[in-house]
Protein backbone atom coordinates (compact mmCIF):
# COMPACT_ATOMS: atom_id res chain seq x y z
CA UNK A 1 0.00 0.00 0.00
CA UNK A 2 1.10 3.46 -0.57
CA UNK A 3 1.39 6.61 1.33
CA UNK A 4 -1.14 8.25 -0.95
CA UNK A 5 -3.52 5.15 -0.24
CA UNK A 6 -3.25 4.60 3.33
CA UNK A 7 -3.60 8.36 3.36
CA UNK A 8 -6.99 8.09 1.67
CA UNK A 9 -8.23 5.03 4.28
CA UNK A 10 -6.88 7.63 6.96
CA UNK A 11 -9.08 9.73 5.62
CA UNK A 12 -12.44 7.70 4.93
CA UNK A 13 -12.00 6.49 8.53
CA UNK A 14 -12.07 9.85 9.71
CA UNK A 15 -14.94 10.60 7.55
CA UNK A 16 -16.94 7.65 9.14
CA UNK A 17 -16.54 8.48 12.91
CA UNK A 18 -13.00 5.38 13.08
CA UNK A 19 -11.22 7.93 14.60
CA UNK A 20 -9.12 5.40 16.28
CA UNK A 21 -8.49 3.51 13.02
CA UNK A 22 -7.70 6.91 11.24
CA UNK A 23 -5.16 7.73 14.30
CA UNK A 24 -3.05 4.28 13.40
CA UNK A 25 -2.70 4.91 10.02
CA UNK A 26 -1.90 8.62 10.53
CA UNK A 27 0.46 7.69 13.26
CA UNK A 28 2.24 5.34 10.75
CA UNK A 29 2.46 7.41 7.98
CA UNK A 30 3.54 10.68 10.38
CA UNK A 31 6.15 8.22 11.93
CA UNK A 32 7.55 7.58 8.65
CA UNK A 33 7.95 10.50 7.28
CA UNK A 34 7.27 13.71 8.92
CA UNK A 35 5.16 16.43 7.43
CA UNK A 36 2.70 19.02 8.09
CA UNK A 37 -0.42 17.58 5.85
CA UNK A 38 -0.01 14.66 8.12
CA UNK A 39 0.61 16.43 11.63
CA UNK A 40 -2.81 18.66 10.60
CA UNK A 41 -4.78 15.47 10.25
CA UNK A 42 -3.26 13.39 13.01
CA UNK A 43 -4.13 16.63 15.33
CA UNK A 44 -7.57 16.87 14.15
CA UNK A 45 -7.89 13.06 15.12
CA UNK A 46 -6.57 13.31 18.16
CA UNK A 47 -8.61 16.35 19.19
CA UNK A 48 -11.79 13.34 18.10
CA UNK A 49 -10.27 10.97 20.54
CA UNK A 50 -9.41 13.91 23.27
CA UNK A 51 -6.63 12.83 23.41
CA UNK A 52 -5.36 16.73 23.85
CA UNK A 53 -2.21 16.67 25.31
CA UNK A 54 -1.05 14.31 22.43
CA UNK A 55 -2.67 16.62 20.52
CA UNK A 56 -0.39 19.42 21.95
CA UNK A 57 2.47 17.71 21.26
CA UNK A 58 2.22 17.08 18.06
CA UNK A 59 1.69 20.36 16.94
CA UNK A 60 4.81 21.83 18.63
CA UNK A 61 6.55 20.12 15.77
CA UNK A 62 5.35 22.67 13.38
CA UNK A 63 4.95 25.16 16.39
CA UNK A 64 6.05 27.96 13.64
CA UNK A 65 3.24 27.11 11.37
CA UNK A 66 0.39 26.97 13.60
CA UNK A 67 1.86 30.48 15.17
CA UNK A 68 1.66 32.14 11.27
CA UNK A 69 -1.96 30.86 10.67
CA UNK A 70 -4.60 32.39 13.04
CA UNK A 71 -6.89 29.36 13.02
CA UNK A 72 -4.28 27.10 13.91
CA UNK A 73 -3.43 29.18 16.34
CA UNK A 74 -6.82 29.07 17.64
CA UNK A 75 -7.23 25.47 18.07
CA UNK A 76 -3.68 25.02 19.50
CA UNK A 77 -4.49 27.33 22.10
CA UNK A 78 -7.58 25.72 22.88
CA UNK A 79 -5.93 22.36 22.88
CA UNK A 80 -2.89 23.43 24.75
CA UNK A 81 -5.47 24.86 27.50
CA UNK A 82 -7.21 21.08 27.91
CA UNK A 83 -3.89 19.69 27.76
CA UNK A 84 -3.40 21.05 31.12
CA UNK A 85 -0.57 23.63 29.76
CA UNK A 86 -2.59 26.99 30.48
CA UNK A 87 0.63 28.82 31.67
CA UNK A 88 2.77 27.54 28.91
CA UNK A 89 0.22 29.06 26.39
CA UNK A 90 -0.29 32.48 28.79
CA UNK A 91 4.04 32.29 27.80
CA UNK A 92 3.48 32.02 24.43
CA UNK A 93 1.04 34.23 23.80
CA UNK A 94 3.36 37.07 25.45
CA UNK A 95 6.40 35.83 23.62
CA UNK A 96 4.12 36.54 20.02
CA UNK A 97 2.52 39.29 21.31
CA UNK A 98 4.75 42.24 19.68
CA UNK A 99 4.09 40.68 16.25
CA UNK A 100 0.29 40.22 16.75
CA UNK A 101 -1.93 43.38 15.99
CA UNK A 102 -4.47 44.75 18.53
CA UNK A 103 -7.61 42.56 17.77
CA UNK A 104 -5.26 39.82 17.10
CA UNK A 105 -4.09 39.90 20.80
CA UNK A 106 -7.60 40.55 22.07
CA UNK A 107 -8.91 37.56 20.38
CA UNK A 108 -6.15 35.09 21.33
CA UNK A 109 -6.79 36.36 24.75
CA UNK A 110 -9.90 35.89 24.61
CA UNK A 111 -10.03 32.57 23.21
CA UNK A 112 -7.41 31.48 26.28
CA UNK A 113 -9.86 32.80 28.95
CA UNK A 114 -12.78 31.26 27.74
CA UNK A 115 -10.92 27.56 27.29
CA UNK A 116 -9.99 27.80 30.79
CA UNK A 117 -13.54 29.07 31.96
CA UNK A 118 -15.37 25.86 30.09
CA UNK A 119 -12.40 23.18 31.22
CA UNK A 120 -14.10 20.36 31.81
CA UNK A 121 -11.35 19.47 34.91
CA UNK A 122 -12.90 22.40 37.62
CA UNK A 123 -13.02 19.71 40.13
CA UNK A 124 -9.40 18.32 39.19
CA UNK A 125 -8.26 21.92 39.35
CA UNK A 126 -9.15 22.90 42.54
CA UNK A 127 -7.36 19.90 44.08
CA UNK A 128 -4.24 20.98 42.46
CA UNK A 129 -4.57 24.74 43.86
CA UNK A 130 -4.89 22.71 47.30
CA UNK A 131 -1.57 21.07 46.86
CA UNK A 132 0.31 23.69 45.44
CA UNK A 133 -0.37 25.88 48.55
CA UNK A 134 1.47 22.87 50.71
CA UNK A 135 3.86 22.14 48.43
CA UNK A 136 6.83 22.44 50.96
CA UNK A 137 4.92 19.49 52.84
CA UNK A 138 5.13 17.07 49.70
CA UNK A 139 8.29 14.90 48.67
CA UNK A 140 10.37 16.33 46.21
CA UNK A 141 9.23 13.97 43.65
CA UNK A 142 5.49 15.20 44.48
CA UNK A 143 6.49 18.57 44.31
CA UNK A 144 7.66 18.13 41.09
CA UNK A 145 4.54 16.14 40.05
CA UNK A 146 2.45 18.69 41.48
CA UNK A 147 3.99 21.78 40.09
CA UNK A 148 3.90 20.30 36.65
CA UNK A 149 0.02 19.63 36.84
CA UNK A 150 -0.16 23.28 37.83
CA UNK A 151 0.69 24.69 34.67
CA UNK A 152 -3.33 23.13 33.80
CA UNK A 153 -4.47 26.18 36.24
CA UNK A 154 -5.34 29.79 34.65
CA UNK A 155 -2.71 32.56 35.12
CA UNK A 156 -5.03 34.07 38.00
CA UNK A 157 -5.20 31.14 40.26
CA UNK A 158 -1.35 29.90 39.32
CA UNK A 159 0.57 33.30 40.46
CA UNK A 160 -2.05 33.75 43.48
CA UNK A 161 -0.78 30.05 44.92
CA UNK A 162 2.40 30.24 43.38
CA UNK A 163 4.56 33.74 45.01
CA UNK A 164 5.17 32.12 48.48
CA UNK A 165 6.74 29.21 47.25
CA UNK A 166 9.81 31.30 46.11
CA UNK A 167 10.39 31.46 49.45
CA UNK A 168 9.72 28.53 50.96
CA UNK A 169 12.92 26.53 52.23
CA UNK A 170 10.91 22.74 51.81
CA UNK A 171 10.34 23.54 48.00
CA UNK A 172 12.92 22.37 46.08
CA UNK A 173 15.71 24.96 44.77
CA UNK A 174 15.53 24.00 40.85
CA UNK A 175 11.84 24.16 41.93
CA UNK A 176 12.06 27.40 42.80
CA UNK A 177 14.28 28.53 40.14
CA UNK A 178 11.98 26.87 37.84
CA UNK A 179 9.13 28.86 39.46
CA UNK A 180 10.95 31.96 39.37
CA UNK A 181 11.67 31.93 35.17
CA UNK A 182 7.86 30.84 35.08
CA UNK A 183 7.06 33.99 36.09
CA UNK A 184 9.54 36.24 34.31
CA UNK A 185 7.85 34.13 30.93
CA UNK A 186 5.01 35.81 32.35
CA UNK A 187 6.53 39.24 32.80
CA UNK A 188 5.16 39.56 36.33
CA UNK A 189 6.23 43.21 37.70
CA UNK A 190 5.38 42.36 41.36
CA UNK A 191 8.37 42.38 43.95
CA UNK A 192 8.36 39.17 45.86
CA UNK A 193 11.01 37.20 47.79
CA UNK A 194 13.59 34.45 46.26
CA UNK A 195 15.37 32.20 48.47
CA UNK A 196 18.44 31.18 46.75
CA UNK A 197 20.98 28.45 46.64
CA UNK A 198 23.09 30.30 49.55
CA UNK A 199 19.81 30.56 51.70
CA UNK A 200 19.92 34.47 50.95
CA UNK A 201 16.19 35.57 50.87
CA UNK A 202 16.42 38.24 48.23
CA UNK A 203 13.66 40.77 46.76
CA UNK A 204 13.11 40.27 43.10
CA UNK A 205 11.21 41.24 40.24
CA UNK A 206 10.86 38.48 37.82
CA UNK A 207 10.24 40.05 34.68
CA UNK A 208 13.28 42.38 34.91
CA UNK A 209 15.76 39.20 34.99
CA UNK A 210 17.33 37.86 31.45
CA UNK A 211 16.52 33.98 30.77
CA UNK A 212 19.62 31.89 31.67
CA UNK A 213 20.15 31.65 28.13
CA UNK A 214 20.80 34.91 28.02
CA UNK A 215 23.30 36.11 30.55
CA UNK A 216 26.89 36.69 30.12
CA UNK A 217 27.83 33.72 32.41
CA UNK A 218 25.90 31.10 30.07
CA UNK A 219 27.17 32.46 26.91
CA UNK A 220 30.66 32.46 27.84
CA UNK A 221 30.75 28.63 28.81
CA UNK A 222 28.45 27.42 26.30
CA UNK A 223 31.12 28.74 23.70
CA UNK A 224 33.97 27.13 26.42
CA UNK A 225 32.28 23.60 25.49
CA UNK A 226 31.37 24.26 22.07
CA UNK A 227 34.87 24.67 21.32
CA UNK A 228 35.95 21.60 23.14
CA UNK A 229 33.30 19.65 21.22
CA UNK A 230 34.25 20.75 17.70
CA UNK A 231 38.25 19.79 19.01
CA UNK A 232 36.94 16.61 19.32
CA UNK A 233 36.36 16.44 22.78
CA UNK A 234 34.00 13.42 23.99
CA UNK A 235 33.38 14.48 26.98
CA UNK A 236 32.87 18.16 26.59
CA UNK A 237 29.01 17.83 25.70
CA UNK A 238 28.35 15.52 28.76
CA UNK A 239 30.08 17.99 31.23
CA UNK A 240 28.52 20.91 29.42
CA UNK A 241 25.09 19.59 30.49
CA UNK A 242 26.06 18.68 34.16
CA UNK A 243 27.78 22.30 33.96
CA UNK A 244 24.55 23.85 33.08
CA UNK A 245 22.56 22.05 36.07
CA UNK A 246 25.13 23.88 38.44
CA UNK A 247 24.48 27.21 36.25
CA UNK A 248 20.60 27.00 36.67
CA UNK A 249 20.94 26.41 40.77
CA UNK A 250 22.93 29.79 40.52
CA UNK A 251 20.65 31.49 38.88
CA UNK A 252 19.62 34.26 38.46
CA UNK A 253 22.12 35.58 41.45
CA UNK A 254 25.55 35.45 39.80
CA UNK A 255 26.55 38.33 41.77
CA UNK A 256 26.14 36.43 44.92
CA UNK A 257 28.04 33.18 43.60
CA UNK A 258 30.96 35.50 42.43
CA UNK A 259 31.60 36.21 46.32
CA UNK A 260 32.12 33.08 46.97
CA UNK A 261 33.66 31.47 43.60
CA UNK A 262 35.47 34.41 42.21
CA UNK A 263 34.93 35.16 38.93
CA UNK A 264 32.67 33.00 36.63
CA UNK A 265 35.77 32.14 33.97
CA UNK A 266 37.00 30.39 36.88
CA UNK A 267 33.81 28.54 38.16
CA UNK A 268 34.31 25.61 35.78
CA UNK A 269 38.13 24.75 36.96
CA UNK A 270 36.93 24.98 40.91
CA UNK A 271 34.41 22.74 40.10
CA UNK A 272 36.60 20.42 38.50
CA UNK A 273 39.81 20.18 40.58
CA UNK A 274 39.17 20.32 44.48
CA UNK A 275 42.92 21.20 45.36
CA UNK A 276 42.01 24.79 44.44
CA UNK A 277 38.87 25.25 46.51
CA UNK A 278 38.77 26.48 50.28
CA UNK A 279 36.97 25.69 52.83
CA UNK A 280 33.86 28.02 52.00
CA UNK A 281 34.28 26.83 48.02
CA UNK A 282 34.18 23.40 48.93
CA UNK A 283 31.31 23.59 51.28
CA UNK A 284 29.78 25.80 48.16
CA UNK A 285 30.27 23.26 45.33
CA UNK A 286 29.40 20.09 47.60
CA UNK A 287 25.60 21.95 48.06
CA UNK A 288 25.35 22.21 44.21
CA UNK A 289 26.38 18.44 43.62
CA UNK A 290 24.00 17.31 46.33
CA UNK A 291 20.86 18.88 45.04
CA UNK A 292 21.22 17.99 41.47
CA UNK A 293 22.08 14.91 42.34
CA UNK A 294 18.53 14.56 44.49
CA UNK A 295 16.98 15.95 41.22
CA UNK A 296 18.45 13.93 38.94
CA UNK A 297 17.40 10.68 41.03
CA UNK A 298 13.74 12.31 40.35
CA UNK A 299 14.01 12.76 37.26
CA UNK A 300 15.12 9.33 35.99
Amino acid sequence: MTNTEKFQLAQQAFLNHDYRQAGILATELYMGKKTLRTNRFLFKVLIKEKRYEDAYNLASDYLQEYIQNNDWLEEYIETGVWAGKSILIEQLLIQINPYMKKNEQKKFEKVCALSNYWCEKKEYLKKIERKLRYLGSLSFNEQRVIYQQSYALSKNNWKKNIGELLENEDVHIFLRVTILDDLRKLKITDELVFLNIQGLRNKVVPANFLSLEDTEVYDYYQDYFKTRVEKGDILASTQWDDFKLKLMLLYPDFKGAKKVLGEYKKWYALFKDSTHRNDDVSDFVDKLEENILIWQTLTK
